[in-house]
């Protein structure tokens, strides 16, 4: 009973997160994950397969992007399991918000999507997604996001 109760208060990591807004169309983002660690007998009992599946990382991006829309991003991150590299770049077309990315990791996994986004009626907005991996499968997702009024 003990290692449970220990295992689920270690089974988290710390993430701290620095945003930097230069001016309102560009953002920086300085993020650092910890990953899972222990404190001498808190969280030692933690099986192996949890600790490995979240390691520590720091991740650097810039935003740049305008009231209308238009706009890009440019991230990178560097872990002990792996590092990537990633870029999208958005803008309106025939009324929808559309934002196209890639993003490529050191082992060896490229990705890119498609994302679409618009107003349906004046308290819903719907979207589309499609993502492709080189070596994976293609996922789409729909959503509707209900808007609250103030």
């Amino acid at each position: 009973m003990e290692d449970n109760c220990s295992n689920r208060l270690q089974a988290s990591s710390v993430r701290i997160n620095l945003f930097l807004h230069p001016s309102h169309h560009k953002r920086y983002e300085l993020a650092y994950k910890s990953g899972y660690f222990s404190l001498g007998p808190w969280g030692a009992s933690l099986p192996e397969p949890i600790v490995l599946s979240d390691q520590s990382a720091l991740s650097v991006g810039f935003t740049n992007d305008n009231r209308k829309g238009r706009g890009w991003t440019v991230e990178t991150q560097a872990g002990l399991s792996d590092s990537l590299i990633s870029a999208d770049w958005g803008t309106r077309l025939l009324g929808l918000k559309v934002k196209i990315g890639a993003s490529a990791s050191s082992n060896g996994e490229i990705t890119g999507f498609v994302d679409g986004e618009r107003k349906i009626t004046a308290t819903v907005r719907g979207g589309v997604s499609v993502s492709a991996e080189w070596e994976g499968g293609i996922i789409m997702r729909l959503r509707l996001v209900p808007q609250i009024l103030s």
